[in-house]
């Protein structure tokens, strides 16, 4: 988890000048990087050995040796032919595709949105959103468009564990919805770009009553909705230039919700059993 590897590829957009450089070198040399000296990755990125410091610095390694151990651990855990790729875009749609190449990408792209998400995760994060939710007097989940659905998701699971939750698709709904949080309240807010305004709108609007801010939205550090979070569980997926609602990043916001959900009913299992065992049960007669 907290892989760097990962979050290279993801600020990389951000990057420029001799900080892209290094990236770029990094990504494309992953394999290698770890053993490389500082003069020796500096001289492969065209750029000083201070400007690697600096790089090094940016990503919050205490100098090169530390970030050097941690790219040396993520390439040790990848899995054989597991490769980081540098390019931010992949192009998903093509005339006439095959449709068995067309499924094979879009599993491919899941699959390494699922994997790169964990990879980011953070325990310690991870521990503070789930106690904010177990400790939550109510919690709002927020979302537009596909992030909606991903909101939509989260509140039914959360539901059957008895929490208190609002959720709707309707923006003014919503905005209503965060006005009424309050101190010992959550606001859950998906975005994966973390720029819609709709959604910072909401996090400002929550953030104001004093609710806790949880947000679930893609690395990097020119985030705005990141900014205004108490607790931030970053995602990651393949950047698609046509799918408007690309499903990878969708489906890396599902699984965060899953591991979330998870945690705050184990924190009290023998309490929520009863409430998962009573919503099956109703739920039931609605399927005969």
């Amino acid at each position: 988890m907290d892989s760097l590897l990962v979050k290279i590829r993801e600020l990389r957009q951000e990057l420029t000048g001799k900080d892209r450089c290094i990236a770029d070198y990094i990504l494309e040399h992953e394999k290698q990087s770890p053993w490389l000296t500082i003069k020796q990755l500096a001289d492969g990125s065209g750029v000083s050995q201070s400007a690697v410091v600096r790089f090094c610095k940016l990503f919050g390694s205490r100098g090169y040796r530390d970030f050097r151990n941690r790219l040396a651990q993520d390439v040790l855990a990848k899995a054989p032919g597991q490769e980081t790729s540098a390019a931010s875009f992949t192009w998903d749609l093509a005339e006439n595709e095959h449709l068995p190449s067309i499924a094979a990408r879009i599993a491919s792209d899941n699959m390494r949105a699922v994997q790169e998400t964990v990879d980011l995760l953070n325990e310690e994060i991870l521990n503070r959103a789930v106690d904010a939710l177990a400790k939550a007097r109510t919690i709002g989940f927020f979302g537009c468009g596909a992030s909606g659905i991903v909101a939509m998701d989260a509140y039914q699971k959360f539901i059957r564990i008895g929490k208190a939750c609002n959720a709707s698709q309707d923006s003014h709904v919503q905005m209503t919805v965060a006005s009424n949080l309050r101190k010992g309240d959550v606001a859950v807010i998906f975005s994966y770009s973390g720029r819609t305004r709709d959604v910072l709108e909401i996090a400002a609007a929550a953030s104001e009553r004093g609710a806790t801010i949880l947000v679930v939205t893609k690395y990097g550090h020119d985030n705005p909705l990141a900014a205004m979070a108490d607790i931030t569980v970053f995602t990651t997926a393949p950047e698609v230039l046509y799918r408007s609602s690309a499903s990878s990043s969708r489906i890396a916001q599902l699984t965060v919700v899953d591991i979330l959900f998870s945690g705050t009913a184990s924190r009290n299992l023998e309490a929520y059993s009863e409430n998962l065992e009573s919503t099956y049960k109703y739920a039931t007669i609605k399927k005969s």
